[in-house]
């Protein structure tokens, strides 16, 4: 009985020690693409303002 408990606690050892070492190199979070630095489309919309000499 006591062989049998310290078989289980071996390969029960070794099944997590192979799970713990095989995962340990994935990256869990994946590394995001940058995206470009994108202005407000309202940047681009035509200004109310009026122009006067002052201003120009």
């Amino acid at each position: 009985m006591v062989w049998f408990l310290i078989l289980l606690t071996v390969v029960t050892y070794g099944f997590i020690m192979k799970h713990v070492l095989s995962n340990i190199m994935k990256d869990r979070h994946p590394v995001r693409k940058k995206v470009p630095y994108q202005k407000s489309p309202q940047s681009f919309a035509p200004s109310s303002l009026i122009t006067t000499e002052s201003t120009r």
